[in-house]
């Protein structure tokens, strides 16, 4: 009979929720995630920050391996950047009015411990703007862009074994996507690709989980945090107290990456990490015990040892075994009726459980990136244990790649010692015949059983994952295919500045990405006419400058002679909003105090202070003159 339901390792973490003794086949909840990314513009090759919210519903809470599920409701969602009305209008792309974008998107999601791995499709929506002009025809404004969030297919994904974690696919996820010119085929970087159509030209963005960095001229890769999680067994353990056609039994066990890793690590870097382990064993199991005689009435404590084999990929060395205690403030206790109750102390006092359970802490393990796909961890393959100390220089030759060693004490009389051999897959007994040895996979004369079980391994996916800094993987090259007819050319580099980007990095050549808007204040002095003043103002850069202008003084003066000397505010407030590379003049009404200020001397030293909006003021020192 095969088993396959007793310690599992999670790929990600996932909430404590998922700890539950017998795994039903409950609807799972609808889930969400924010994710920020890194696209690459295929006008100049720059990156830039954007949101990417993916969303999702599994068909079960939980599962078991071979199982399938359906992913359904997947969402995709993204905030287009408020420039691009802009950009599109100025080069004549887009209308003042109403404007329609079609835009394709293609979006690879991961699915971790999943046979497929990974699944990609391609969805289509309409992005909408409306854009106003001045009465000269320049750009004034535009909408935020709205669209209906594409809802992608629902896709079946096959549980290998170990918790299964959905999430917007790693780097280099796509296939090669036409996108190139004439539609011709081309390798992609992302694992999200946007397709904008500007009335005939196309803009591509290239998106990764992540950031850009290098002032936009590459990025580092994140790990997208799960939108969905469905819990699957991951370990089958062998233990002496299973009846002889089985091996299961209900004990469960997790694996969760250090909360102290870093998010990257530098290039052949090291990284010493102590993993935690989040354990379970329900009180059904020690009822068993009970029933089975290895649990005398009264009160017992249970304490153990836990070795798991850990694996690295893209890391050296391949392989370390890593060790946690598993102890904690509980008390077994067994009535004459032989009914098994544990009590667990905690801050808040002595509390009745429905298991034992606890988080320990590996021992701490170094390990060097070797590659350029990250720093990642997983569970052990089977066997990577080799001996494992019993006591009383007896070694166990284990079958799997965790390995507990529990030890139950009782008030009086001996301790009872048990072992608990897991693998990461799927455990049949195949010769019944052979009795269970505690020696594990020795030959049964030497004490062990080997030849009793037969394992049909699963690699577990990586509980963590720690990109390399500032490193990506690079596509192989790609045939693209037959060349079709051709069709629109590709956005060419702008000949302007545009908003929205940092500059490129020092030295680089190649077009310059968008610049902010600024304003620069162009006035060389201010005069005062019927308590208005006239401030010259120029927008430079990209966008549309807006925010806040007003005058105080240069410096501290009095307004009376008992008033204390201070800076004083001589203007209201004004709102202003200016287009890219316009220039023109705004008035600024004077206060009680300007005009108090003006009839006292005829001139003033007054700064102009302009506050763009959520940005640092510029200011300029310039003579104010009342005029006669």
């Amino acid at each position: 009979m095969t088993s396959r339901n007793l310690f599992r390792a999670a790929a990600l973490a996932v909430t404590a929720g998922l700890l539950l003794a017998a795994p039903g086949a409950g609807t799972a909840a609808a889930g969400s995630q924010t994710v920020n990314n890194a696209c690459q513009y295929s006008y100049d090759s720059y990156w830039r920050d954007m949101d990417v919210t993916m969303t999702g519903t599994p068909s079960a809470a939980t599962a078991q391996p071979g199982d399938t599920i359906r992913l359904s409701g997947q969402v995709f969602d993204v905030t287009l950047p408020d420039w691009l009305a802009e950009y599109g209008y100025n080069f004549g792309l887009l209308q003042a009015g109403e404007n329609q974008l079609p835009t394709d998107v293609w979006v690879a999601v991961r699915g971790t411990n999943t046979v497929e791995g990974v699944q990609w499709q391609k969805v289509e929506t309409v992005a909408t703007t409306t854009i106003t002009v001045t009465s000269t025809g320049s750009f004034d404004d535009a909408t935020e862009f709205t669209y209906n969030a594409p809802q992608l297919s629902d896709t079946d994904w096959t549980a290998k074994g170990g918790p299964i974690a959905f999430s917007q696919a790693r780097a280099d996820s796509l296939p090669p996507l036409p996108v190139a010119s004439g539609g011709a085929n081309r390798a992609v970087r992302g694992s999200v690709f946007l397709h904008v159509d500007l009335g005939g030209i196309f803009l591509g963005l290239d998106c990764s989980a992540g950031g850009f960095i290098a002032d936009g001229s590459n990025f580092t890769e994140r790990i997208a945090p799960p939108f969905a999680t469905v819990d699957v067994p991951a370990f089958s353990c062998i233990n002496p107290l299973t009846p002889q056609g089985t091996s299961s039994v209900p004990v469960r066990l997790e694996l969760l990456p250090d909360p102290a890793d870093p998010a990257t690590v530098r290039p052949g870097g090291s990284l010493t990490t102590s993993p935690r382990v989040r354990y379970r064993i329900p009180t059904g199991y020690l009822q068993a015990l009970a029933a089975a005689g290895r649990l005398q009435p009264g009160e017992t404590t249970l304490t153990g040892t836990l070795r798991v084999g850990l694996r690295a990929l893209g890391a050296t060395p391949a392989g370390q075994i890593a060790t946690a205690p598993l102890e904690g403030d509980v008390r077994i206790v067994v009535d004459s009726g032989g009914q098994v109750t544990v009590f667990t102390t905690t801050a808040a006092g002595t509390v009745e459980s429905d298991d034992v359970s606890g988080t320990a802490v590996l021992s701490p393990t170094t390990w060097t990136a070797s590659g350029t796909s990250g720093l990642q961890l997983a569970a052990g393959a089977v066997g990577a244990l080799g001996a494992v100390p019993l006591g009383g220089g007896t070694d166990a030759t284990a079958y799997g790649s965790a390995y507990a060693r529990l030890e139950l004490t009782p008030e009086t009389g001996p301790a009872t010692r048990l072992s608990l051999d897991c693998a990461s897959g799927e455990v049949d007994v195949a010769q019944p015949g052979i009795a269970y040895g505690e020696r594990g996979n020795v030959a049964p004369a030497a004490g062990g059983d080997q030849g009793r079980y037969a394992i049909e391994a699963n690699d577990l996916d990586p509980f963590t994952t720690i990109p390399v800094e500032g490193v990506v993987v690079t596509p192989p090259p790609v045939d693209p295919g037959p060349t079709p007819d051709p069709g629109p050319a590709p956005l060419p580099a702008p000949p302007v500045v545009l908003p929205g980007s940092p500059p490129p990095p020092s030295g680089q050549g190649g077009p310059a990405p968008p610049a902010r808007p600024l304003l620069a204040i162009e006035s060389t002095a201010l005069r005062a006419t019927s308590n208005r003043v006239r401030v010259t103002v120029r927008c430079t850069g990209g966008g549309t400058c807006t925010g806040q202008l007003k005058l105080r003084t240069a410096g501290k003066v009095r307004l009376t002679k008992r008033a204390k000397a201070r800076q004083l505010t001589l203007s209201q407030t004004l709102r202003y909003r200016v287009a890219s590379g316009r220039t023109t003049t705004v008035t600024v009404r004077l206060s009680r105090t300007g005009t108090t200020l003006l009839r006292r001397s005829s001139r003033v030293r007054a700064q102009v202070v302009a506050t763009p909006s959520g940005k640092k003021g510029v200011t300029r020192t310039l003579t104010l003159r009342r005029t006669r």
